[in-house]
């Protein structure tokens, strides 16, 4: 081998050796980010979940959420629909998979915003019950993780007759108190999404009356990156 040759080739090895490194490098790099990335966990009923939107992954308020905080943060949903807070309940979450998956999730903080469902009369089992089974759920989660959501109002048309199925005004106005309570109780973070909401429940709510469309979505996300920044 002559000596151009002997050259060329230690250039290769060279070259080759810098393009492993770079490779190397890049690969401990998306590692640790993934590793200091800030997990949150978006915990609740169909309106975490997106059942208001034809594309959750992307209008969902917990997708939208991720779009605000940026690769720092891991984003991840939750939401099961129909889940209530409330054992005994037609679906609860707490006895579920999708719960399993949270708490195995291990997130930094846990955006918690239920009780649509517990206030139907078919789940709603008084003031107590509700209370006290959302402050369990709170503490498996761990309070220090834990924020929680007011509900959405709901938006029916006039001549809705109501049932012990339905979501009604009314209970919908008792559930944001209890929770209101329960944050003063455990001295939890509250974000609070109702009165803005309210305000504009025609141009939020989708034509079912429960359920929030994106414009109403991307409300909630906003009061939530608010809170986590």
């Amino acid at each position: 081998m002559n000596k151009f040759m002997r050259s060329r080739k230690v250039k290769s090895f060279v070259i080759i050796g810098m393009i492993l490194c770079m490779v190397l490098t890049g690969i401990c790099s998306m590692t640790s980010l993934a590793a200091e990335r800030v997990k949150i966990a978006c915990v609740g009923d169909s309106n975490t979940y997106g059942k208001g939107v034809s594309n959750k992954g992307v209008d969902s308020y917990p997708a939208q959420l991720q779009s605000m905080l940026g690769d720092m943060y891991e984003v991840k949903n939750f939401g099961l629909s129909n889940a209530s807070v409330e054992t005994g309940s037609t679906l609860c979450y707490t006895e579920s998979d999708k719960y399993i998956d949270a708490v195995e999730y291990n997130a930094d903080k846990y955006i918690l915003m239920f009780g649509t469902n517990d206030a139907k009369l078919v789940n709603y089992k008084g003031k107590d019950k509700f209370k006290s089974d959302y402050k369990n759920m709170i503490e498996k989660f761990g309070k220090d993780k834990v924020i929680l959501m007011e509900i959405a109002p709901v938006n029916y048309s006039k001549d809705v007759v109501f049932d012990k199925e339905w979501t009604t005004p009314e209970m919908v106005d008792e559930i944001n108190g209890l929770i209101r309570e329960i944050a003063a109780e455990e001295g939890v973070k509250l974000v609070r999404n109702y009165d803005e909401l309210n305000k504009i429940k025609p141009v939020v709510i989708v034509e079912d009356g429960v359920h929030m469309n994106k414009t109403g979505l991307a409300m909630v996300a906003n009061n939530v990156y608010e809170e986590l920044v």
